[in-house]
């Protein structure tokens, strides 16, 4: 197995982190990285500074991002009165480099993937001998999480990079979920 070091980008919290990546096959999901998720976060751009960075490493076989949609009638208008991100929003539209740069791009009308979804991912990820996966992406408290959580039910070991996560409810909640996540899955 060969051995890497790359330095990733210097960030608000410090200058960039050495990370030493193991050569064996490895998955990056990138959860909704949309504009409205990224203009809603306090550091929306310093995030997706870094998912650039991860997209263009070579630590990466596969690279799946999701896609949230709140369709007409959901949970998400009718019990929380959230009626943004519907069918031919412009703010739905995914980052430029992560859509180029996915092999996959997975819509998705609530927090987690779901079971049909599930299945396609477990049969790729295990089809290329890929049992863990990068995960970043927006809201930290909501959708990464889910989808965190969603990879681990499958059998799919999740690690949540902090560097790579942001939400639109500010740090305090971004750190609390930080710490939801750190009791039940990996978290760098």
């Amino acid at each position: 197995m060969k051995i890497m070091t790359q330095t990733s980008p210097a960030t608000s919290r410090g200058t960039g982190v050495a990370t030493t990546i193991a050569e064996r096959p490895n998955a990056l999901v990138v959860v909704d990285a949309q504009r409205g998720f990224i203009a809603g976060a306090p550091n929306g751009k310093e995030v997706m500074n870094y998912v650039h960075w991860l997209l263009d490493s070579p630590q990466f076989d596969l690279v799946l991002a999701t896609r949230f949609i709140n369709p007409d009638n959901s949970a998400f208008r009718r019990g929380l009165d959230y009626h943004d991100l519907g069918h031919g929003n412009a703010r739905t539209n995914l980052d430029e480099h992560v859509e180029q740069r996915a092999d996959r791009v997975i819509t998705k009308y609530g927090y987690g993937i779901d079971s049909l979804d599930m299945d396609y991912i477990d049969d790729v990820l295990r089809g290329n001998n890929i049992d863990s996966a990068t995960v970043v992406g927006f809201d930290t408290d909501a959708c990464v999480l889910a989808t965190a959580f969603s990879l681990c039910d499958a059998g799919i070991v999740p690690v949540i990079d902090s560097r790579g996560c942001g939400s639109s409810g500010g740090p305090e909640v971004h750190e609390a979920a930080l710490k939801i996540a750190a009791r039940n899955l990996r978290v760098m």
